[in-house]
């Protein structure tokens, strides 16, 4: 699905807005980083928001730098693979600025964040628009440390991040609906009984989709502008030749042609916003890779902690798991069969003393050991009904 779709202008728009480097940190003039730094997610980062080299695949590590003319290439290593995350995991036609979304928000996060969302993935795949613009807006939470604990932290960065990738989703400008003062995020920290601090949000005075939303515009339909450090290349060939970014082939293509008219938001629930794509640039002739290995996939990040709100049901399904496997006892330990066991051994008591009975003359030890009998046999049938009535409970 979406097999036409590749990162265009609102993706590396995106980008430049929000994966700069940090003040400190040896920087290219339009914010790539030149040197691995530790991002809030303990990552070790390069360029716009690349955690992986586009020659082998392999992590950034620290120390690792990066040539300033290589920026584009690792950029558009690490975008193909978001793209053919959000083409396995979307099953709707998605516009151009709905597929940048998607794939800049899995730039952002871990691989099963948005395969696992309970809100985001599933409107997305039903249409309904609306609901997935809001539902960006769940995902504010960094990992950190306080006070030697394990810290969910709620970034108003993120946020903001967050609020973008909304409008842009819905067709509108985030520009100047979404500034940076007027994000708000009120929030208390707590200590879980989990032993983990976490911020609480409150719902007073917080920024939300529906408020910027009032104050945004529709996109235009513009060509794609980007900096040096973000050249886009042109598209790959049918038969499957590389494209260049920069003066490095690179097999990730970018989307090109010409740009289409802009779409105003339709009056229904459903919003479809304009598809921008870039215009073809001039050819460029391809220089000799810099290493003769093809790009490897990078390896898959490991999987998030539970979130808080969600361990309760994962605690729950081990406890009955647990609990089952402990009901599956042997039979032999079970009340039904010895009261099976005693009702059998009562009945050839009785057998016994009734041939007894038959064969000698009746007399009081007979009767008494064949009323015995009877008696075992009697409990014997309470114990296999009261086996029966508690194996028929349902487990606690």
């Amino acid at each position: 699905m979406n097999e036409q779709l590749h990162v265009g202008e609102q993706f590396f728009r995106i980008i430049r807005e929000f994966e700069k480097a940090p003040a400190n940190c040896p920087q290219t003039a339009d914010g790539a980083a030149l040197e691995a730094y530790l991002c809030p997610s303990n990552q070790w980062t390069l360029g716009f928001g690349c955690c992986f080299w586009h020659y082998d695949g392999r992590a950034v590590q620290q120390g690792d730098t990066l040539d300033p003319s290589q920026v584009g290439v690792m950029l558009a290593y690490n975008a193909r693979y978001c793209e053919e995350y959000v083409r396995e995991n979307v099953a709707v036609d998605l516009n151009q600025n709905q597929f940048d979304v998607l794939c800049s928000f899995r730039f952002n996060t871990r691989e099963t964040t948005l395969r696992n969302s309970s809100r985001l993935l599933p409107a997305v795949n039903a249409q309904e628009w609306q609901k997935a613009a809001a539902a960006f807006t769940e995902f504010v939470y960094g990992s950190s440390t306080f006070d030697g604990k394990p810290y969910q932290e709620a970034m108003r960065g993120l946020l903001r991040r967050r609020l973008w990738e909304g409008l842009i989703f819905l067709g509108l400008d985030p520009a100047d609906a979404v500034k940076d003062k007027d994000v708000a995020l009120p929030s208390d920290r707590k200590l879980l009984n989990s032993g983990v601090y976490r911020d609480m949000i409150r719902s007073e005075g917080l920024t939300t989709i529906n408020q910027v939303k009032m104050k945004a515009t529709p996109l235009a339909s513009s060509e794609l502008v980007l900096t040096p450090s973000m050249q886009a290349a042109p598209p790959p060939t049918a038969t499957g030749s590389t494209v260049v970014v920069g003066s490095v082939p690179v097999v990730p293509p970018v989307q090109t042609g010409t740009t289409s008219p802009s779409v105003s938001p339709a009056p229904s629930d459903r919003v479809v916003p304009p598809v921008v794509v870039a215009k073809k640039p001039e050819a460029i002739n391809p220089a000799p890779p810099q290493s003769p290995r093809a790009p490897t996939p990078p390896p898959k990040l490991p999987d998030p902690p539970v979130p808080i709100g969600q361990q309760t049901s994962a605690v729950d399904a081990a406890r009955k798991s647990e609990e089952w496997s402990h009901s599956a006892k042997s039979m032999i330990f079970s009340r039904r069969f010895w009261g099976l066991f005693l009702v059998v051994i009562g009945r050839v008591w009785m057998l016994k003393t009734g041939s007894n009975a038959v064969l000698g003359a009746v007399s009081d030890p007979l009767v008494m050991e064949m009323f015995s009998g009877f008696m075992v046999m009697m409990l014997g049938e309470l114990v296999q009904r009261w086996g029966e009535r508690k194996a028929t409970r349902p487990l606690r």
